[in-house]
């Protein structure tokens, strides 16, 4: 830490795609030199657990019959089950650092200094000279015999013990006559679960204050899932299809646990025991034309009621801060929403030039899909005078309006190359209290290169290049790009290989 700063001023109007933070006070503060640092508080290591086990067991009957003109007419049913338990536990380990009697003495940066000062983002941000990781890994040991016992309610609280068995049935027809081929089907699935850990009560009323109980969750339910498929064959390269379905998608363990984690930066994720399992109801209908050489056009609407979707929350830590800004640190949560209903349309198309250019132009060929997407559900939201009021959101998280792909191709003479972009428009990452400090991920477009030389029917080389505009992965709070919150650069990936059959 450096007791020298007072005040440091956040902005975003200069550059919204590069905020920064400037020292206010004391005039010609330098927030580079290392000299002003020393490390006080405490050094931490931890020990983390974790086993998550699944077992699968399925068996399948095809009963061929002949109440159809279809050669593929057969009943179909099955039994499957599938077992999965998630156990782990943190414990971590403390050397108080400072200048109290029995801690370890305060360290300098300059003593554990390694380099200069880092700059990240093409010299955007510049931050002090890192410590050496050796250093301090060799002056935790130094001091190990001042290290604290680990915790033993913070090692409760990390525990977890959750189990999430499901057990299926299916039945099956699938027939048709002449043109037209149908499915149809229903699948029943039984869920039974136990979701354990310990909590902390401060106000002594589900546990003695300030300690530790075990709690368990128990849940237990039946959903019936009926599904039915429509093929029509207009002609040989001609297919209509057309889908009534019915889906679930269960809490993932790390949303439906008791158990809190705290990530590096002070955001604490805590799960929510109580959440229902997501189901929907969806309505496809596409229409398809084949083209030679593997080439396709289509056409595709679809319509999906959801019930039960798991939305992630996040509120500040710490409340206000100088200045009036929120906290920086989040809770974050998850909890189920109002239903929530989505409609748009998908189109691609592929296709091969062979037939239509001369020579090696013959190999080049172009692909193109694009998904639009509208959507909207309700959450709770506070006023002005801080009741809770239900706001229509006009787009599910985690959900783009528009995605799109195109590929440039070509495919001759044992060489395949492909040279793709993709778009993502932006999308809500989590909710806040308000529309605010709802947290956005922003629009992206990246670029990638593909290349394989097959050498003979069993070897073939491989090279590739992804990501190559290096686009970010930017959050920000509210709607607009002018209050960015994180932002993450991966880089160029450059594979290159040989594949060999045997």
């Amino acid at each position: 830490k450096n007791t020298g700063l007072n005040t440091a001023a956040y902005d975003n109007t200069t550059s919204a795609n590069w905020p920064t933070i400037g020292v206010v006070d004391p005039a010609g503060f330098n927030p580079l030199d290392a000299s002003g640092y020393n490390l006080a508080g405490k050094m931490t290591n931890g020990t983390q657990d974790i086993n998550d086990h699944e077992w699968a067991l399925g068996v399948n009957l095809a009963i061929p019959t002949h109440f159809t003109d279809r050669a593929d007419e057969q009943f179909k049913v099955g039994l499957n089950a599938r077992l999965r338990e998630k156990t782990g536990d943190t414990a971590s380990y403390s050397i108080a650092v400072g200048s109290a009697v029995g801690d370890a003495a305060s360290i300098p940066l300059t003593a554990a200094i390694n380099g200069g000062p880092v700059s990240y983002y093409k010299g955007n941000y510049t931050i002090p000279a890192l410590a050496s990781a050796g250093y301090l890994r060799d002056y935790y040991q130094q001091n190990i015999a001042l290290q604290s016992a680990a915790d033993p309610i913070a090692i409760a609280l990390s525990t977890v013990n959750d189990k999430e068995d499901v057990y299926a049935a299916y039945g099956q027809y699938q027939f048709g006559y002449g043109p037209l081929g149908i499915i149809a089907g229903l699948r029943i699935e039984q869920t039974q679960a136990t979701y354990a850990a310990f909590k902390q009560d401060s106000t002594g009323v589900s546990c003695p204050a300030d300690q530790v109980c075990p709690v368990s969750t128990n849940r237990s339910y039946t959903n019936f899932f009926p599904t039915a498929q429509a093929r029509y064959e207009f002609s040989p390269d001609l297919i209509g299809r057309l889908a009534i379905s019915s889906t679930i998608a269960r809490p993932g363990f790390e949303q439906i646990t008791a158990t809190s984690v705290i990530d590096s930066n002070g955001n604490v994720t805590t799960g929510n025991p109580n959440l229902k399992p997501t189901t929907a109801t969806g309505l496809d209908i596409a229409i398809e034309n084949y083209l030679a050489h593997g080439g396709i056009a289509s056409l595709g609407f679809f319509v999906k009621d959801i019930k039960d979707y798991i939305v992630t929350d996040s509120v500040p830590l710490g409340g206000q801060v100088s200045g009036g800004n929120l906290g920086i640190a989040k809770l974050f949560s998850f909890t189920n929403g109002a239903p929530a209903h989505v409609y748009g349309f998908e189109v691609a198309f592929v296709k091969k030039f062979k037939d239509d250019l001369p020579g090696a132009l013959g190999g080049l060929g172009v692909a193109a899909n694009w998904t639009w997407v509208d959507s909207w559900y309700e959450v709770p939201v506070l006023d002005s005078n801080g009741n809770s009021t239900l706001s229509r959101v006009s787009i599910l998280p985690s959900t783009s309006r528009n995605t799109a792909n195109a590929e440039l191709l070509y495919e001759m003479y044992g060489l395949n190359l492909s040279l793709g972009a993709y778009y993502t428009s932006r999308n809500i990452f989590s909710t806040g209290p308000s529309a605010a400090t709802d947290v956005w991920t922003q629009d992206r477009v990246s670029l990638d290169f593909g290349s394989q030389y097959k050498v003979t029917d069993q070897v073939s080389a491989y090279f590739n290049l992804k990501n190559l505009t290096n686009t970010a992965l930017k959050f920000t709070e509210g709607e607009g790009e002018n209050r960015v919150i994180q932002r993450e650069m991966y880089g160029l990936t450059v594979q290159a290989g040989i594949n060999i059959k045997f």
